[in-house]
């Protein structure tokens, strides 16, 4: 009954199912925890990085404000003395006019000035010069011998080829 390939035994069957029953729930336990611990695992890495995460955020933010203060401080200081040396020299400043009839002789003169500007541009162009023309050849030797400056004598191939040329 116990030796065969497919014991029949009544109570060895009640045991087997018994211990099947324990290791079944025993298998099932195991899994279920380790699901758990998994799920665990992966909810305590997710807040180590959430956390390292915030951390650098915030030293980033706070190095951030500190620069920024800093420059903000030497901006402050640096305006202050420029507005503090201003009250002590106020002659370099260009005084806004508070009289009306002033402010309507400096409108009048400026119209006038755009006005003349406006007629040259219109009559004559701009920029309002000659045309100037290139020394002659005789010109520069004169002006060269007078400056004691001398000049060697070259072919007109050769001067062709000295003002064209690219240096390297």
């Amino acid at each position: 009954m116990l030796t065969g390939p497919n014991p029949t035994h009544p109570e060895y069957l009640r045991q087997i199912e018994c211990v099947e029953r324990y290791r079944d729930s025993k298998i099932n336990y195991e899994r279920t925890l380790f699901r758990f611990r998994q799920q665990a695992l992966v909810n305590k890495s997710l807040a180590e990085r959430a956390q390292a995460n915030s951390t650098f955020f915030q030293r980033i933010r706070d190095a951030r404000e500190k620069h920024s203060s800093a420059v903000s401080k030497q901006f402050y200081a640096i305006q202050h003395d420029r507005f503090k040396t201003d009250e002590l020299s106020p002659h370099h400043i260009i005084s806004f006019p508070t009289r009306r009839s002033q402010q309507i002789a400096n409108q009048t003169a400026y119209n006038q000035e755009v006005s003349v500007m406006a007629g040259v541009a219109k009559y004559v162009g701009f920029p309002a010069a000659p045309t100037l023309l290139g020394a002659r050849p005789s010109e520069l030797d004169d002006d060269l011998e007078k400056m004691g400056v001398s000049w060697p004598i070259l072919s007109p191939c050769t001067v062709y080829a000295l003002l064209t040329c690219t240096p390297r």
